[in-house]
């Protein structure tokens, strides 16, 4: 990873929860922002994390994020450049299609602010 082009790299289904801690996952020369498990007594879906290069300039954005949604999102500025958006969503295999609405919803936030989206993640959709 250090000798790579790559600046940010989006994992999902971790099983990551606080018992983790960031040193534990830790790659030299990248900074981790995590949604961890929520273990509040139900059990939700996977979690998400994104490893972001250490040079970025980035915020974790939590007003785009739900609670149903096992989703986390970044802001990136970089120099000369307009902010943009790198959001990563895991939907489990099984959950309810209403869960797109959820997911509608946070696109339509995204879309009010006008910043350019880089979606990924693992929806487990079949689009046939």
């Amino acid at each position: 990873m250090r000798d790579s082009k790559i600046d940010i790299l989006a994992i999902n289904e971790s099983k990551l929860d606080r018992t983790i801690n960031d040193h534990e996952v830790y790659i030299p020369g990248f900074e981790i922002a995590r949604k961890d498990r929520q273990t509040n007594g139900r059990k939700y879906g996977e979690v998400s994390f994104l490893y972001l290069r250490s040079n970025l300039n980035y915020k974790v954005r939590e007003d785009l994020q739900s609670d149903r949604l096992e989703c986390l999102t970044a802001e990136i500025s970089k120099p000369h450049s307009r902010p943009f958006l790198v959001s990563t969503w895991y939907r489990p295999p099984n959950s309810p299609p209403d869960l797109f609405n959820e997911f509608e919803n946070l696109i339509g936030k995204i879309d009010s602010l006008k910043l350019e989206l880089c979606l990924v993640g693992d929806m487990n959709t079949n689009i046939v």
